[in-house]
């Protein structure tokens, strides 16, 4: 009796840890109901806050689009402004949005247009005696939230300014014509503008 006892409790606490992974494989594959482990290297923890007046709902999709203006003077830390976009995808998450609802941009221009360069770029340009530099700090950042589907471009007047070239860009940072006017386009389809 006492074995076929522990044999039901062994099989429904087994039940019950599939159907607990089954449903946290659902949460994940509607972009997770919870802070990003990663993106928590960067960015604090987002609470739940069940009474607030205006949590973040779905009737029609997030827009917005992040100026990266203010960079660091020591390019051996992270663009702040990166660590808000992190944030940010954090706090939907948190509220229950779907990945798929949120559409966020970041734009790399003027003086944060560096945040877009690859290592060896990074370093060249703005490694100097004084502040030796060996690579570009933001990369796991900008991966983790190009993951996140956070779509990132590079303004080419900045780019031509300081004499960037296309191959010092990292992948999956596109190129467009001026960060100001593609952030007038932007607004213009309704996305919600952050100078950072």
């Amino acid at each position: 009796m006492k074995k076929s006892r522990v044999y039901v409790l062994s099989l429904l606490a087994l039940s019950l840890m599939l159907a607990a992974g089954l449903v946290w494989k659902g949460v994940l594959a509607q972009g997770g109901l919870g802070n990003d482990p990663v993106l928590l290297r960067y960015s604090i923890r987002a609470f739940e806050i069940p009474h607030a007046v205006d949590v973040p709902k779905v009737d029609k999709p997030v827009r917005a689009v992040f100026s990266i203006l203010n960079f660091p003077k020591n390019p051996n830390y992270i663009a702040p402004g990166l660590q808000v976009v992190a944030r940010i995808v954090d706090l939907y998450r948190v509220a229950g949005v779907e990945r798929r609802e949120v559409h966020l941009v970041v734009v790399f221009h003027a003086s944060g247009t560096p945040g877009a360069l690859n290592n060896a770029a990074y370093s060249k340009h703005l490694g100097s005696a004084a502040i030796p530099v060996k690579g570009n700090p933001n990369i796991p950042l900008i991966k983790e939230l190009q993951k996140d589907g956070v779509k990132m471009v590079v303004c080419g007047q900045a780019m031509h300014v300081f004499h960037y070239h296309r191959r010092d860009i990292l992948p999956g940072i596109k190129e467009v014509y001026s960060g100001l006017t593609y952030i007038i386009h932007k607004r213009n389809e309704g996305y919600a503008y952050f100078p950072l």
